[in-house]
């Protein structure tokens, strides 16, 4: 009797599928499933990857996408990130005080009109 039932139910699964794949060789539907299955694919692995970025703080580690650079995720600890932005925050830091300085060193001191005429060889004398 088993076997009788998983035939006749297998047999009515087959019979179904054979009607379902009518409608689905239309391009549209395909076209769909596979986008489908793409979005699923492209969830699963940011959820993955979530999870490890939260499990890696647990830790006591870090992640941060750097490009090119240094690959394209670099792990660290995370006392080793803070200690890098402090020190990028400190370079940037001293990078606007040196361009303050410069601009100070570019303005010219403030001339009398007596120097300006007396260096001026356009201005009569």
């Amino acid at each position: 009797p088993f076997t009788t039932f998983t035939h006749t139910t297998t047999t009515m699964l087959y019979s179904q599928n054979k009607n379902d794949n009518d409608n689905n060789n239309k391009p549209s539907i395909q076209i769909f499933d596979t986008l489908l299955l793409l979005v699923s694919y492209c969830i699963q692995f940011l959820g993955f990857m979530f999870s490890l970025g939260i499990l890696l703080n647990v830790c006591g580690y870090g992640y941060r996408f750097s490009g090119l650079q240094n690959g394209i995720v670099e792990i660290d600890t995370l006392e080793h990130f803070r200690r890098d932005a402090q020190f990028q925050r400190e370079i940037n830091r001293s990078g606007k005080m040196m361009k303050k300085a410069e601009v100070r060193e570019v303005v010219a001191p403030a001339m009398t009109v007596e120097e300006v005429s007396s260096s001026s060889p356009l201005l009569p004398r």
